[in-house]
Parts: C-alpha cells; structure tokens; sequence
C-alpha cells in the first residue's frame, strides 16, 4: 500500500473548500437606481441586514426572521442583482490545479510502487477497471481494488504454470 501520510491527507488538497456564496456582489436598486453595492466577505450578509434594517426598521423586523437576504430584499421593495467576483474563480482554479497535480502525483505514485509499465494498454486496463470499482470512496479504495485485480492477474498467472 501507499503511504497516504498523517491523516491520510498526502493527496488531499490544502486549500479550504469554499463557497460561491461567500463571494457574491450584491447591487441593490430601488425604482431603477443603483442604491449600494456590497462586495463580498464573512460579513456581507451582516452588512446588507444593517442597510436594510437603517432604511426600513419595521418592515425588516416583521419579514427577517423567514427570508433569507435577497427575498427580504425584494420584500422590501428593492430589486437585487448578484455576481461573483473574479476572485471566486481564481479560487476554483486553484484548488482544481492543486487536486489535478495530487491526482497525478498518486497515479505516478501507483506505477512505482507496483511497477506498472508506464504507456501501456496493460495498465490503463487494470487502473481504469480499479478507477471504475473504488473510486467513489476514494483513492486508497481504488488502491484496494487494484491490489485485488492484480492479485487475480497472479493467480491466473500462476495456474497457467501448472
């Protein structure tokens, strides 16, 4: 087997997960005019409540507690916009590119370790047939999935000099 690391972490990303909601742009309009744009951050949601609740105290007690921002925002009768911000996705790419070269890192881990031939039909059979089999729970399953179809390899292998 590979050594997955501390915690099994070798081939897991660094990078924090994050959400697109957490870099949303919201642009609030009343009758056709831009009102306030509110860049994105832990505090956005804190900081579009504050705006709504200064302007409409009442009617932003009374609809709050149901709603999520941008319906207590339209209740309110402003109209939302939302984007994401460039950086969301200067994120996304991050994270791929670093789970892209773990990805590869584990594969060219694999061939080593099991002396795969690199290029060849043989082993894009039996790491496509492990991939199929484990990879839904993970990489060290598709390891235990190739062991297992490698194994049998030997056996028929074996028999054969019999």
């Amino acid at each position: 087997m590979l050594d997955y690391g501390p915690g099994g972490n070798k081939y897991k990303s660094k990078i924090n997960f994050i959400k697109k909601e957490d870099f949303m742009i919201y642009y609030i309009y009343k009758k056709g005019k831009l009102i306030n744009t509110f860049g994105y951050g832990s505090e956005i949601i804190n900081k579009i409540s504050n705006f709504l609740k200064e302007n409409n105290i009442r009617e932003y007690n009374k609809i709050a507690s149901n709603n999520n921002i941008i319906d207590i925002i339209k209740n309110l009768g402003y109209c939302v916009e939302t984007d994401t911000s460039e950086d969301y996705f200067i994120q996304i790419n991050k994270i791929d590119n670093e789970e892209r070269y773990l990805l590869e890192q584990w594969f060219d881990d694999i061939y080593d370790h099991y002396n795969l031939p690199r290029n060849s039909k043989y082993s894009e059979i039996i790491l496509n047939e492990a991939w199929d089999r484990g990879h839904a729970d993970g990489l060290r399953n598709v390891e235990y999935k190739l062991i297992e179809i490698l194994d049998f390899i030997d056996r028929i292998e074996k028999s054969k000099k019999l």
